[in-house]
């Protein structure tokens, strides 16, 4: 899976300004969502990867839709799990991860 290519900093910065434009309660909803569906697309392009097919990377293309949240969260998910493998079977713990980050 294609991953975050850039710098770990430049997200935490990034995800630090959603952090601050939204309300808590609208963060708290992205968080959720890139959580559930995210990671449930990183399960499927893991399999699908293991099957020979084309990943699903959904969402990156124009105009943008609810999709941009499962291919964003199915990255953060792959980024977190290279890091530290325990969130791969953890995932209350890998929610925080994505919380905090």
């Amino acid at each position: 899976m294609e991953g975050f290519e850039g710098d770990f900093d430049l997200l935490k910065r990034s995800r630090a300004v959603l952090r601050d434009v939204l309300s808590l309660q609208d963060f708290e909803y992205m968080v959720w969502v890139e959580w559930k569906e995210g990671f449930a697309r990183f399960l499927e392009n893991r399999v699908r990867s293991l099957l020979g097919l084309e990943e699903n990377h959904r969402g990156r293309e124009v105009p943008l839709n609810r999709e941009v949240f499962y291919e964003g969260g199915a990255l953060l998910a792959d980024l977190l799990v290279s890091r530290d493998v325990s969130l791969y079977e953890d995932l209350e713990k890998l929610f925080w991860e994505m919380w905090r980050l």
